[in-house]
């Protein structure tokens, strides 16, 4: 850290942050969330999260990105947020789309995925997430409270943590854990 609370590496390459997410769009955003909230209300909660995860990454990382499946989605993050990169991703389902997303870029250097809808991340946890990476975790992860995980972040590409996971149910992060586990790779957890 040079004093500004932002994680800079001295040498190349750059870590970067990608915050996968969906346009916040009425009838597409936060739909399990529908009702009790409107699909309006629904809608701005996913941009006002969006948002608040993409300053909350800036403040402690430079290179930070929006990955996105849907490429008509793109004319609507630019608006949400001009000058912020955005990466495309490919594959059909999760597993698919984020095996293949790192196996593309931690080429250029280590990578964390963040949810979208992160309202705080924890203080340092980036900072931390790269120092972990650099120190020889194989994988990072950030706890949620649902079961799953916030963030995963990797320098080289494991398929394993991404290998038949019972994605959005309670399983996500001790079938990850276990994976992880029995391909014998390193593991930091966040809190």
């Amino acid at each position: 850290s040079d004093g500004s609370g932002k994680a800079h590496v001295t040498s190349s390459p750059q870590p970067r942050v990608l915050v996968i997410s969906k346009a916040p769009a009425v009838g597409r955003a936060k739909t399990r969330l529908v009702p009790p909230l409107t699909a309006a209300q629904a809608a701005e909660l996913q941009r006002a999260l969006l948002l608040d995860t993409l300053d909350a990454c800036r403040a402690e990382l430079d290179h930070v990105a929006i990955l996105h499946a849907d490429p008509a989605e793109a004319a609507e993050f630019e608006r949400l947020a001009p000058g912020t990169p955005l990466v495309l991703q490919d594959g059909r389902g999760l597993e698919d789309a984020l095996g293949r997303t790192f196996e593309r870029e931690v080429v250029d250097g280590p990578v964390a995925i963040v949810s979208s809808d992160v309202p705080g991340l924890p203080a340092d946890s980036l900072e931390r997430t790269f120092t972990a990476l650099d120190g020889g975790a194989d994988v990072v992860l950030g706890p949620a409270l649902d079961g799953g995980y916030w963030l995963i972040a990797m320098a080289r590409f494991h398929p394993e943590p991404l290998r038949e996971i019972p994605w959005s149910t309670p399983a996500v992060l001790g079938v990850t854990l276990a994976r992880c586990r029995d391909a014998g790779l390193r593991v930091e957890l966040l809190e």
